[in-house]
């Protein structure tokens, strides 16, 4: 599905910002790497109402890199310059355990 997302970054006129890989909602690092699809100039990442680092990259795909992820639930937020806003809750467990990795499918 990220696919999708990094095409429509380089193809579509619509403005729209998008977080990759939502459904890997449960993570065990303290430190994360997220990317963002955007066809915009400029995003800006926040996690738990903190604002991240400068992404490297750009071009449709924005790289935050060393994201600080607390214990439990953290609310991640992309905005763009043009008011498109994404936001998924990513929750970091104590013990891995695959069976709790994905996210369900929504029928």
């Amino acid at each position: 599905k990220d696919a999708f997302w990094f095409y429509r970054s380089q193809w579509s006129n619509e403005k729209f910002v998008k977080i990759a890989s939502e459904r890997f909602v449960n993570r065990v690092e303290k430190k994360i790497t997220l990317k963002v699809y955007s066809n915009c100039r400029t995003v800006t990442l926040s996690v738990n109402g903190k604002t991240a680092k400068t992404p490297t990259g750009g071009s449709g795909v924005f790289v935050f890199s060393d994201l600080r992820l607390t214990r439990g639930q953290n609310v991640i937020t992309a905005e763009t310059e043009d008011g498109c806003t994404d936001t998924v809750v990513l929750h970091r467990r104590k013990n891995e355990d695959l069976s709790y990795r994905y996210a369900p499918i929504a029928e």
